[in-house]
């Protein structure tokens, strides 16, 4: 799922396709309701609520009960006809399973509660979530839907600015983003600051770093232990290239624990940031330190193995410099991520520094192509192409 009642991570408004568009063979497929066998365990999946609010006990004993917050909820245990599962503060809790449906299922579960009530807001906006990045435009058109309904659904607001963002609608993802916080900055019981967060980023998307850091100043004012803030101020200060200021952030990142709490795992992605602001002020052995750190936490991090093998093949230190690493660091790479204009950008730095010039303007201009490679490259890309071009490896 990308839009969810939480926060992660980036077009003419699209009018909602009727039902009676779908052949029979995919509309009666769509009205039967998800059907999982009474002894399939559901533990390692995602779960979406099957209703507005479920409640859960913490420890099995019905005693104790509070409100699920978010959507999408990892199943940690099955047991009994009971799921334990993990919200989005990290708070864990049993509760019924019938009050859950798996995410494969859950567009045909919200299509069905549609067909029943169609002025049922809450499952529009369901349904919204539960669509997978691929439908992005159905997702905006169910959120639409839903505010249609019922405007006064902050949280709607939130998901639908997410779905903008996916398709890189920067100013209307903000503009969801300002309603939400217009309309009910706790935004649920999700809280401010992964409201102030989510618009942060779309900042950041618009290359507006200053309208990002006061965004992610304002979701601190709310959250100060909230790690992932520190991260995103720092990515901020990162491409304002105040270094330090960004490797500040970063550290205070790792002090509070860097961990995704609803998935229970160390989040890599800010060593991997530590270290781009470390090879930015040319002290590349910590920058190397950060990404084996980044790769140690998480082996099939494509990023992480890619920025080493990148700063291997172009370091200005001889000492560090080494082309033959990687090489083995670059084939790690095409296997997790077989297509990618990194790919072809460091196929290209290997090439030309082994004095396959040739090969290595292919490479980079392969990469070139990409338009959102080359938006976010375009200058650092460009001066690759040059040196090749002049016979010269590109070097840091």
């Amino acid at each position: 799922m990308t839009y969810s009642f939480g926060d992660k991570h980036t077009t003419p408004e699209v009018v909602p396709m009727s039902l009676r568009r779908l052949t029979w063979a995919i509309w009666l497929a769509l009205l039967l309701p998800p059907v999982a066998r009474a002894d399939e365990s559901w533990v390692g999946l995602e779960v979406l609520k099957a209703k507005p609010k479920v409640l859960a006990d913490r420890d099995g004993d019905k005693q104790v009960y509070f409100e699920l917050k978010g959507s999408l909820l990892p199943v940690i245990k099955d047991k009994g006809g009971r799921l334990r599962v993990r919200d989005y503060s990290g708070s864990e809790g049993w509760a019924d399973k019938a009050d859950f449906v798996r995410l494969p299922d859950a567009p045909a579960y919200f299509t069905e509660l549609i067909r029943q009530d169609r002025r049922n807001a809450w499952a529009w906006a369901a349904r919204g979530i539960a669509w997978p990045p691929s439908e992005v435009d159905k997702a905006i058109a169910d959120f639409t839907e839903a505010l249609r309904l019922d405007p006064n659904q902050a949280i709607v607001y939130w998901c639908r600015g997410g779905a903008w963002g996916t398709k890189r609608e920067f100013d209307k993802a903000i503009r969801d983003y300002d309603e939400a916080i217009r309309r009910d900055p706790n935004c649920h019981v999700m809280g401010p600051a992964r409201l102030f967060n989510a618009r942060g980023n779309m900042w950041e998307a618009k290359r507006e770093y200053d309208k990002a850091i006061r965004d992610y100043d304002e979701a601190i004012r709310h959250e100060p232990q909230y790690y992932l803030l520190f991260n995103h101020r720092g990515n901020a200060w990162l491409e304002k290239k105040e270094y330090d200021k960004a490797i500040r952030d970063y550290d205070e990142c790792v002090r509070l624990g860097a961990k995704d709490v609803r998935l229970d795992r160390v989040d890599p992605s800010v060593f991997v940031n530590r270290g781009d602001a470390w090879r930015a002020k040319k002290e590349y052995a910590r920058a190397i330190g950060d990404y084996d750190e980044a790769t140690r936490l998480d082996p099939k991090y494509a990023m992480a193995l890619t920025k080493k093998a990148n700063l291997l093949a172009t370091c200005a230190d001889d000492k560090l410099r080494d082309v033959a690493r990687a090489e083995e660091l670059v084939r790690e790479v095409v296997k997790l991520r077989p297509a990618s204009p990194y790919n072809e950008e460091l196929l290209g730095v290997i090439a030309a520094a082994q004095g396959k010039f040739d090969e290595a303007i292919r490479h980079q201009k392969r990469a070139l192509e990409d338009k959102h490679y080359s938006d976010r490259r375009g200058v650092e890309a460009r001066a690759k192409l040059t040196a090749y071009e002049e016979k010269r490896p590109y070097r840091e």
